[in-house]
């Protein structure tokens, strides 16, 4: 059984199944390499401020 956001979930997420239910699992943190390689190529911001 999947849930209703599974295809949102699934894009963003391993998944696993349990109790039925496919749910997500850790996130595939694409967000890394990109910040890594702009990192080392060019310069990086980052806004810590909430």
């Amino acid at each position: 059984i999947c849930l209703e956001t599974h295809t949102w979930h699934a894009n963003r997420f391993q998944m696993i199944d349990k109790w039925g239910y496919k749910i997500p699992y850790y996130l595939n943190d694409k967000s890394h390499k990109a910040s890594n390689n702009g990192e080392t190529k060019y310069c990086l911001l980052q806004d810590i401020y909430y």
